[in-house]
């Protein structure tokens, strides 16, 4: 029996309808496109610190500085004070170093030297906090003279002449130093033999001390270890940091021989 095709289904030969389902395949809709990603904006930079001068690595302002220069001509050398201090610097004995991170004291053994001085210096001197005085305390005073640093001897003199980067200076003079002599540096001290820190010193190689006065002693720490302690009574006494050369006679040998000490840390206190 024929059948014909009608849109609902198939029509047999006898009129029923044969109902069936035709199948449909549904278009699939493609998925909207994204919208492209926007980057995360950059991080700010962080704000930069810019550090041009020896003051802002050290707060210098219980400080003079002795310099290795004679500028106005009077047969000695000069003497920088704050608030000069603040924003001194010179490309050729005091100056921070290339990271900003140090100071950097330089002399040379032909340099001018201050009045009643035997050697060139590039040096601070403590002065009482807040005056223009000298400061002047004293082992017995009740309190603890605090002193710490990190420091190098940069360049030194090819014929082993000393060079001096610390020093305590009181009433009767020059009670200790921190010294570097021919290979070795040592600290000095009066009416004893000098306490060696380090035998066989590599030129430039940053070396860490703290020393403290109170009681009528010293004591020299190392890595926070107490290494000697020895007694001291003295008065009007003061500190000393930078670089003085040393030399017996200034005037022979090459006036251009350079001495030098950067200096990292600098810690001073009086409590």
């Amino acid at each position: 029996m024929a059948a014909t095709l009608n849109r609902r289904g198939l029509i047999s030969a006898c009129g029923a309808i044969l109902a069936f389902a035709l199948p449909v395949t549904a278009e699939e809709t493609p998925a909207p496109a994204k919208a492209p990603e926007t980057p995360a904006p950059p991080a700010p930079p962080l704000p930069l610190i810019l550090k041009k001068f020896a003051a802002d690595v050290f707060n210098l302002d219980q400080f003079t500085l002795e310099i290795p220069l004679d500028d106005d001509g009077d047969g000695v050398s000069d003497v920088v004070k704050m608030p000069l201090l603040r924003n001194f610097e010179d490309p050729a004995f005091f100056h921070i170093n290339k990271l900003g991170e140090a100071i950097v004291f330089r002399t040379r053994r032909g340099d001018a030297r201050m009045e009643g001085a035997t050697h060139p210096r590039c040096e601070m001197r403590e002065l009482k906090k807040g005056t223009e005085e000298p400061a002047a305390w004293s082992t017995t005073d009740g309190k603890v003279h605090n002193f710490s640093t990190t420091l190098a001897f940069t360049r030194v003199p090819e014929d082993g002449t000393p060079v001096t980067a610390v020093s305590v200076w009181g009433e009767s003079g020059e009670v200790l130093a921190v010294r570097h002599e021919k290979g070795k540096v040592v600290m000095s001290r009066v009416g004893m033999e000098p306490f060696l820190l380090e035998e066989s010193y590599i030129v430039g190689t940053p070396f860490e001390f703290m020393i403290l006065l109170d009681k009528g002693r010293v004591r020299l720490l190392r890595d926070t270890n107490q290494i000697a302690e020895w007694p001291l009574e003295a008065e009007g006494l003061h500190f000393r940091i930078g670089v003085v050369y040393e030399a017996e006679s200034p005037e022979s040998g090459d006036p251009k021989s350079t001495a030098e000490v950067t200096i990292w840390k600098l810690y001073l206190t009086h409590k």
